[in-house]
C-alpha cells in the first residue's frame, strides 16, 4: 500500500535531479538522494518527555573530469541546491589528483519502489503516545516504570546519474527500545530490555515486547557478583546483532580487507571460526528490512561473507571492486570513495533449537540479554571486543535461572567465540537501527561455551 504523497514526492526528487543532469558540465556525474520523515516520542518513568517530527533530506554528488574525482553534499532538492552542489563537485574534481582506482556508473535497470504502509506513514504524535500508554499501564501493574522510544518512519531513496540511471524506492519503519526498571536498590536498578523494529506499524507489538522487558525487570531483583571465569553463556540475539554490526565496521568492507586490516584480509577461503557459524548480506531480502539499491544505485544481492566457517570475502562498491580487479557487490554507502563499503543488512541462519530450550542445554552458565558500551577495536585480526551486558544477566543452573548477576565485562576473541558455538536457536529475530544506514540484523540466539567473562561491577550495577 502506497501511502498519499509518496508517488508526488518520486515525481518531485527525480524531477530535480533530472532538471540537473540533463544538461551537465561533465559527461559523468551521480546523485544519490536519502529523505526521511515522520516522529517519534522518548519516554522515561512512564512519562513522555519528548515528542517530534522531523523531516529531512541529504543529496551527494559526485562528478569524475576523466579520473579526477570530486564529491559535494547538500540538503536542498531545489534546481539552484542542487546545481551548487554539481558545480562544487566539479570544482573539487579539477583541484584532485587522478584517482587510481574508478569504478564504472551504475547502467539504468528497473529497481523496485518499495512498500509503504499508509498507516505507518500517517502515524502522529498522538497516535504514538497512545500506544505508549498501554505500555505504561502494564509496567505499572508490576509496579516499575518504563523508558525508551517508539518512532514511525517513511524513507526514500533516489539515485541518478548520467548513464541515464533512475532509481527510487520507498519505505515505512516502525521501532522500538524499552527498558523497564524497578526499585532502586542501592547502587543498583533492576531492568529489562526489549527491542522490535518492523516496516509497519501494527507488526510492532508493543505489547508482547513490554511484557519482555517487564518479566526480565522483575526477574532482575537482587542480583549476586560472579567470578571472572570461562562460562559457557546464552547471548540473546541483541547481543549477537551488537557484535555482527562492529564485525561489519572492522573488517567486512573492502577497505579493510585490502589495507590488510580486517579479520579477513588474505584469509578467503580458510576456515576463521567453526561450522556453525555463517553470515551473508541481503539488502533485498524482505526479513531485513530491505533497500533496493546503495548509494550508487548498484542492486542489492545477497553476498556471502562467511560459510560455515569459511571466509568468503568482504563487501565492495565501484571504487573498492576496481581496485580488487573485480565488481562492486552493490555496498556503497556514500558516493564519497573514502567512505568504506559495509554490509547493512546481515543474515544468520536459524538453528535447530526452539528459543525456549536453549537454556535446558546449559549446566552452569550465564543468560545475557543484551552488550552494552561495547569495543570492538582491541584488536581487528581475532575479532577481540570488550563490553558490558546489561538489563537482565542470570545465573543458570541445570537450565533454569537460579538468580539474577550484576552487570558483567567480557573480553572475548569473537572468531574464537563463534568456533565454540553449540548450539542457535530456530526463532531469529529482526535487530537494528531505522536510521538511515543504519545496520538490520535478522539473527538467532546463541549458546557459547568457554566464553570469557573478565569482571564485574556490583558498585557500579545501576549504570
Amino acid at each position: 500500500m502506497m501511502a498519499p504523497g509518496v508517488h508526488s514526492e518520486k515525481d518531485r526528487i527525480l524531477s530535480a535531479l533530472d532538471a540537473v543532469l540533463k544538461d551537465p558540465p561533465t559527461d559523468r556525474v551521480e546523485m544519490f538522494v536519502g529523505r526521511r520523515s515522520g516522529g517519534y516520542a522518548r519516554c522515561a518513568r512512564s512519562r513522555i518527555h519528548q515528542s517530534a517530527e522531523e523531516s529531512g533530506v541529504s543529496v551527494s554528488v559526485r562528478a569524475a573530469l576523466g579520473r579526477k574525482v570530486g564529491v559535494a553534499f547538500t540538503n536542498s532538492l531545489t534546481t539552484d541546491g542542487l546545481g551548487r552542489a554539481l558545480n562544487q563537485a566539479v570544482d573539487a574534481a579539477r583541484v584532485s589528483p587522478e584517482a587510481e582506482y574508478l569504478g564504472p556508473p551504475v547502467e539504468p535497470w528497473n529497481a523496485p519502489e518499495g512498500v509503504v504502509d499508509g498507516e505507518t506513514a500517517s502515524f502522529g504524535a498522538g497516535d504514538r503516545a497512545e500506544a505508549l500508554s498501554s505500555v505504561f499501564e502494564l509496567a505499572e501493574a508490576e509496579a516499575q516504570t518504563v523508558a525508551g522510544v517508539f518512532g514511525t518512519w517513511v524513507e526514500e531513496r533516489a539515485a541518478a546519474n548520467t548513464s541515464g540511471l533512475r532509481a527510487f524506492s520507498a519505505r515505512t519503519l516502525a521501532e522500538t527500545s524499552l527498558i523497564a526498571e524497578g526499585e532502586r536498590e542501592g547502587n543498583y536498578t533492576p531492568s529489562g530490555y526489549a527491542h522490535g523494529i518492523a516496516p509497519r506499524a501494527v507488526e510492532l507489538d508493543l505489547a508482547g515486547l513490554a511484557g519482555r522487558a517487564v518479566r526480565r525487570c522483575a526477574q532482575s531483583v537482587s542480583p549476586r557478583t560472579l567470578e571472572p571465569g570461562e562460562y559457557t553463556v546464552l547471548l540473546e540475539p541483541p547481543c549477537v546483532a551488537e557484535v555482527l554490526e562492529w564485525m561489519s565496521f572492522i573488517g567486512l568492507g573492502a577497505q579493510a580487507h585490502l589495507d590488510g586490516r580486517g579479520f579477513m584480509s588474505g584469509r578467503s577461503g580458510e576456515k576463521i571460526t567453526g561450522p556453525r557459524f555463517s553470515l551473508w548480506d541481503d539488502a533485498g531480502d524482505p526479513d531485513g528490512l530491505p533497500l533496493p539499491f546503495d548509494a550508487e544505485g548498484t542492486p542489492a544481492s545477497r553476498f556471502s561473507l562467511i560459510d560455515q566457517g569459511v571466509a568468503n570475502g568482504p563487501v565492495m562498491d565501484s571504487v573498492q571492486g576496481a581496485r580488487a580487479g573485480s565488481a562492486s557487490t552493490g555496498h556503497a554507502v556514500s558516493l564519497d570513495p573514502s567512505i568504506e563499503c559495509l554490509p547493512r543488512h546481515m543474515f544468520m541462519p536459524p538453528g535447530d533449537v526452539p528459543l525456549d530450550e536453549l537454556p535446558s542445554k546449559i549446566e552452569r552458565g550465564v543468560w545475557v540479554t543484551r552488550f552494552h558500551y561495547v569495543n570492538g577495536l582491541l584488536h581487528p585480526p581475532t575479532v577481540l571486543m570488550t563490553g558490558m551486558t546489561r538489563d537482565g544477566t542470570y545465573w543458570v543452573e541445570d537450565g533454569e535461572i537460579r538468580y539474577p548477576l550484576y552487570n558483567l565485562r567480557f573480553t572475548q576473541g569473537m572468531l574464537e567465540a563463534f568456533g565454540n558455538i553449540r548450539a542457535l536457536s530456530r526463532e531469529r529475530e529482526r535487530i537494528g537501527a531505522s536510521w538511515e544506514g543504519g545496520t538490520i540484523c535478522v539473527v538467532p540466539a546463541m549458546l557459547i561455551d568457554d566464553f570469557h567473562i573478565t569482571g564485574g561491577m556490583p558498585a557500579a550495577a545501576g549504570m
